[in-house]
């Protein structure tokens, strides 16, 4: 059977990644392509991948990473009152370290490996922040339909994963696809059917790896 996009259900166009001779999938509508879930890994290895980052607080270039992240994607939207959830938070959770020690946000964190307490799923937000997440999704509607769910009206979600960099080709020559934890790759075409779908409104994509969500206020 040919395979779906799991963003627009188009059926997808199939193509093989020449670095692994893997089979990917590439939806004509919105652009997104996944890797056949053949060679997703499993949980496990998923898991190992992670454990192999070296990501801390005490790394300046990684607190860089995160605070640029913050002045572009998080500041500038930010609404009045900011309770906030980190969700994939990693092993140390340096983002939600610095949202409340630098900016007094009281942040929850959530991971599947690292923080698997559910208790912060049950509960409502102002800014919710994603990063480097959604390109390990296996079902992304699904994830982004339970974030939208828990942001309070005229909340945000902060997104970061890096956007596909042009055709075809230029995806062959990416070093993002390498990951073999990286099974999702995305477009600005695909996050705008994600938002169209899970109730969301698009307030800033930068093309490349920063993308900002708002849930509407319907009052």
């Amino acid at each position: 059977m040919p395979d779906i996009c799991p963003v627009c259900r188009y059926e997808s166009d199939d193509f093989v990644y020449p670095v692994y001779q893997i089979v990917c999938h590439r939806c004509p509508n919105c652009g997104l392509i996944t890797k056949d879930s053949a060679d997703w890994p499993d949980r496990q290895l998923e898991k190992w991948i992670y454990d192999q980052h070296e990501n801390s607080i005490n790394d300046p270039c990684y607190v860089t990473y995160f605070r640029d992240f913050i002045d572009k994607a998080i500041l500038p939207f930010m609404p009045a009152t900011t309770a906030a959830l980190d969700y994939g938070s990693g092993p140390e959770p340096v983002l939600a370290i610095l949202l409340a020690r630098d900016y007094g946000f009281p942040v929850e964190i959530y991971d599947l490996f690292f923080a698997p307490d559910t208790a912060p799923l049950d509960a409502m937000y102002d800014l919710i922040t994603c990063t480097e997440v959604i390109e390990h999704l296996r079902d992304p509607l699904a994830t982004f339909r339970q974030l939208s769910s828990q942001l309070q009206p005229g909340g945000i979600l902060s997104v970061m994963t890096q956007l596909i960099p042009g055709d075809l080709s230029a995806f062959n020559r990416w070093h993002y696809p390498r990951d073999h934890s990286h099974i999702i790759f995305y477009t600005p075409a695909s996050l705008r059917e994600i938002a169209s779908t899970c109730g969301l409104r698009l307030l800033m994509c930068d093309q490349t790896r920063y993308t900002v969500f708002e849930k509407p206020d319907v009052g």
